[in-house]
């Protein structure tokens, strides 16, 4: 969402004109006049963004809004501008004789697989690893009485640290989906290699974000 495009209003807008704008804008799609409600919930998040200094400013520099800095939208085009990135390195002049759209969809969409085989795995352990807590408890007890277990705590902090795991892969999960949704607005018109220059051409880069792992989450 763009605030000034929702508002109708120019980026240097005064904070009447913004003010003017939004009222405009929320009587036309108010509900109750039989207007859009999600437009309506477009035009109050562009006022309340847009009425605050240090949301406006944020804004205009970053051209996000900062709470949205961390979407899954956000990190997509994050790791998709740094595969780009890799490519312009590895291929030069050359990226122009390069499918860009179509190696970065497949990179991306291997990162896509890797993370789903991950969470499949990650859970089938949870499961085992539940049952396995299940049995130990019918099992352990301490000899002078007392809840607290040591080796149930320990498996409890197992299951904690599995479960944060997964959540973080599906974080990832959702980034490389994403990136594929991101990848369909996009279309790149490339020159066709003859067959000799394609054994010479240069290696698609394989570095930065190209390995699940190197996001820095999951296991």
């Amino acid at each position: 969402m763009n605030p000034y495009e929702t508002l109708n209003v120019s980026k240097d807008a005064t904070l009447e004109e913004i003010k003017s704008a939004y009222k405009k804008q929320a009587k036309k799609h108010h509900p109750d006049a039989g207007g859009d409600k999600e437009k309506f919930s477009e035009v109050s998040s562009a006022y309340a963004l847009l009425s605050n200094p240090e949301k406006r400013a944020y804004y205009d520099e970053h051209g996000i809004e900062e709470e949205a800095q961390n979407s899954p939208r956000q990190m997509a085009c994050a790791f998709l501008t740094q595969l780009f990135e890799g490519m312009i390195d590895a291929h030069g002049e050359r990226i122009i004789k390069v499918d860009v759209i179509g190696e970065l969809r497949r990179k991306s969409n291997s990162n896509l697989q890797a993370a789903e085989k991950e969470i499949n795995n990650l859970e089938e352990e949870i499961a085992k690893h539940e049952r396995c807590m299940d049995q130990l408890k019918k099992r352990f007890s301490k000899k002078n009485g007392g809840n607290s277990n040591m080796f149930m705590l320990f498996m409890e902090g197992r299951s904690r640290s599995a479960n944060i795991a997964i959540k973080n892969l599906k974080t990832q999960y959702e980034i490389f989906k994403e990136a594929e949704n991101i990848l369909d607005e996009y279309e790149f018109q490339f020159d066709v290699e003859p067959p000799e220059d394609i054994h010479n051409r240069a290696t698609f880069y394989s570095g930065g974000l190209g390995g699940i792992g190197s996001f820095g989450w999951g296991r």
